[in-house]
Protein backbone atom coordinates (compact mmCIF):
# COMPACT_ATOMS: atom_id res chain seq x y z
CA UNK A 1 0.00 0.00 0.00
CA UNK A 2 1.40 3.38 -1.00
CA UNK A 3 1.57 6.01 1.71
CA UNK A 4 1.81 9.58 0.41
CA UNK A 5 3.73 10.91 3.42
CA UNK A 6 6.64 8.65 2.58
CA UNK A 7 7.22 10.60 -0.64
CA UNK A 8 7.97 13.90 1.11
CA UNK A 9 10.69 15.06 3.45
CA UNK A 10 9.85 16.53 6.83
CA UNK A 11 10.90 19.91 5.44
CA UNK A 12 8.55 19.58 2.47
CA UNK A 13 5.65 18.65 4.74
CA UNK A 14 6.38 21.64 6.99
CA UNK A 15 6.54 23.98 4.01
CA UNK A 16 3.22 22.61 2.76
CA UNK A 17 1.62 23.30 6.17
CA UNK A 18 2.97 26.86 6.04
CA UNK A 19 1.44 27.37 2.60
CA UNK A 20 -1.92 25.97 3.71
CA UNK A 21 -2.13 27.17 7.33
CA UNK A 22 0.66 29.60 8.23
CA UNK A 23 -1.09 30.94 11.34
CA UNK A 24 -2.28 27.61 12.75
CA UNK A 25 -0.54 26.20 15.80
CA UNK A 26 2.32 23.86 15.05
CA UNK A 27 2.77 23.25 18.79
CA UNK A 28 1.80 24.71 22.15
CA UNK A 29 4.01 24.74 25.23
CA UNK A 30 4.07 26.25 28.69
CA UNK A 31 6.88 28.45 29.96
CA UNK A 32 6.88 30.20 33.32
CA UNK A 33 3.23 29.26 33.80
CA UNK A 34 2.16 30.87 30.52
CA UNK A 35 0.92 29.07 27.43
CA UNK A 36 2.84 29.87 24.24
CA UNK A 37 1.83 28.99 20.68
CA UNK A 38 4.26 28.55 17.80
CA UNK A 39 2.60 28.74 14.39
CA UNK A 40 3.71 26.73 11.38
CA UNK A 41 5.18 29.89 9.84
CA UNK A 42 7.13 30.66 13.02
CA UNK A 43 8.35 27.06 13.20
CA UNK A 44 9.62 27.21 9.62
CA UNK A 45 11.40 30.51 10.30
CA UNK A 46 12.96 29.12 13.49
CA UNK A 47 13.97 25.91 11.70
CA UNK A 48 15.60 27.93 8.92
CA UNK A 49 17.51 29.90 11.57
CA UNK A 50 18.58 26.66 13.28
CA UNK A 51 19.72 25.18 9.95
CA UNK A 52 21.74 28.32 9.19
CA UNK A 53 23.36 28.23 12.65
CA UNK A 54 24.22 24.53 12.40
CA UNK A 55 25.62 25.11 8.91
CA UNK A 56 27.68 28.08 10.12
CA UNK A 57 29.13 25.83 12.82
CA UNK A 58 30.20 23.23 10.28
CA UNK A 59 27.37 20.70 10.46
CA UNK A 60 26.96 18.94 7.12
CA UNK A 61 24.80 16.23 5.60
CA UNK A 62 25.45 12.96 7.40
CA UNK A 63 26.78 14.58 10.60
CA UNK A 64 25.07 13.63 13.86
CA UNK A 65 23.33 16.21 16.04
CA UNK A 66 22.59 14.90 19.54
CA UNK A 67 19.65 16.45 21.39
CA UNK A 68 19.69 15.76 25.13
CA UNK A 69 16.59 17.85 25.82
CA UNK A 70 13.20 17.56 27.43
CA UNK A 71 10.16 18.48 25.36
CA UNK A 72 11.32 22.03 24.73
CA UNK A 73 10.58 24.14 21.64
CA UNK A 74 14.29 24.05 20.78
CA UNK A 75 14.05 20.28 20.36
CA UNK A 76 11.51 20.72 17.55
CA UNK A 77 13.33 23.65 15.97
CA UNK A 78 16.72 21.93 15.98
CA UNK A 79 15.24 18.70 14.67
CA UNK A 80 13.82 20.46 11.62
CA UNK A 81 16.97 22.55 11.21
CA UNK A 82 19.26 19.52 11.28
CA UNK A 83 17.02 17.61 8.88
CA UNK A 84 17.17 20.53 6.43
CA UNK A 85 20.94 20.03 6.23
CA UNK A 86 20.64 16.26 5.86
CA UNK A 87 22.14 15.75 9.31
CA UNK A 88 21.15 12.80 11.48
CA UNK A 89 19.16 13.75 14.58
CA UNK A 90 20.05 11.63 17.57
CA UNK A 91 17.56 12.32 20.39
CA UNK A 92 18.75 11.32 23.84
CA UNK A 93 16.26 10.39 26.52
CA UNK A 94 16.05 13.27 29.00
CA UNK A 95 16.07 10.72 31.82
CA UNK A 96 19.51 9.45 30.85
CA UNK A 97 22.45 10.03 33.11
CA UNK A 98 26.21 9.98 32.64
CA UNK A 99 26.56 6.31 31.67
CA UNK A 100 23.81 6.27 29.05
CA UNK A 101 24.81 9.62 27.51
CA UNK A 102 28.45 8.65 27.43
CA UNK A 103 27.79 5.26 25.84
CA UNK A 104 25.57 6.69 23.11
CA UNK A 105 27.77 9.73 22.44
CA UNK A 106 30.84 7.54 22.02
CA UNK A 107 29.00 5.29 19.55
CA UNK A 108 27.10 7.98 17.63
CA UNK A 109 30.01 10.39 17.07
CA UNK A 110 28.01 13.63 17.22
CA UNK A 111 29.30 16.88 15.72
CA UNK A 112 27.09 18.83 18.13
CA UNK A 113 25.44 17.99 21.45
CA UNK A 114 22.60 20.25 22.60
CA UNK A 115 21.61 19.84 26.22
CA UNK A 116 19.77 21.73 28.96
CA UNK A 117 20.93 23.51 32.06
CA UNK A 118 19.21 22.35 35.21
CA UNK A 119 15.86 20.67 34.70
CA UNK A 120 13.78 18.59 37.08
CA UNK A 121 16.51 18.71 39.71
CA UNK A 122 19.18 17.37 37.36
CA UNK A 123 22.16 19.36 36.07
CA UNK A 124 22.39 18.29 32.44
CA UNK A 125 25.60 20.22 31.82
CA UNK A 126 27.21 18.10 34.54
CA UNK A 127 25.82 14.94 32.93
CA UNK A 128 27.48 15.80 29.61
CA UNK A 129 30.76 16.83 31.25
CA UNK A 130 30.96 13.63 33.25
CA UNK A 131 29.87 11.49 30.28
CA UNK A 132 32.78 12.81 28.19
CA UNK A 133 35.63 13.22 30.69
CA UNK A 134 38.17 14.29 28.05
CA UNK A 135 36.00 17.16 26.79
CA UNK A 136 38.17 20.26 26.35
CA UNK A 137 37.47 23.84 25.37
CA UNK A 138 39.02 25.12 22.14
CA UNK A 139 38.93 28.56 20.57
CA UNK A 140 36.17 27.40 18.21
CA UNK A 141 34.13 25.07 20.42
CA UNK A 142 35.14 21.82 22.07
CA UNK A 143 37.34 18.84 21.37
CA UNK A 144 37.44 15.29 22.63
CA UNK A 145 39.96 12.59 21.75
CA UNK A 146 37.32 9.95 22.46
CA UNK A 147 34.75 11.68 20.19
CA UNK A 148 36.85 13.35 17.49
CA UNK A 149 33.75 14.48 15.54
CA UNK A 150 32.47 16.59 18.46
CA UNK A 151 32.93 20.31 17.81
CA UNK A 152 30.21 22.04 19.85
CA UNK A 153 28.23 21.56 23.04
CA UNK A 154 25.30 23.96 23.39
CA UNK A 155 23.17 24.62 26.47
CA UNK A 156 19.49 25.57 26.15
CA UNK A 157 17.65 27.43 28.87
CA UNK A 158 20.62 28.72 30.82
CA UNK A 159 20.75 32.50 31.05
CA UNK A 160 24.40 32.53 32.02
CA UNK A 161 26.17 29.64 30.32
CA UNK A 162 28.82 28.07 32.56
CA UNK A 163 32.48 28.66 31.92
CA UNK A 164 33.94 25.74 30.09
CA UNK A 165 32.88 23.79 27.06
CA UNK A 166 29.36 25.08 26.64
CA UNK A 167 27.93 27.76 24.38
CA UNK A 168 24.53 29.16 25.23
CA UNK A 169 21.80 28.54 22.67
CA UNK A 170 21.21 32.17 21.66
CA UNK A 171 24.93 32.77 21.05
CA UNK A 172 25.16 29.55 19.04
CA UNK A 173 22.15 30.58 16.95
Amino acid sequence: MSRPWYTHTAQQLLEKRVEEHPEKAAFVYAKDGTEHVTTFEELLNDANRAAAALDAHGVEAGDHVALHLATLPEFITLTYGALQLGAVVNPYNAMWGREECGAVAHRADPAVIVTMGEFGGKDYTEVVQSAIPDLEVTADGVSSDSIPTLEHVVTVGVDDAPDGPFSDYETFM
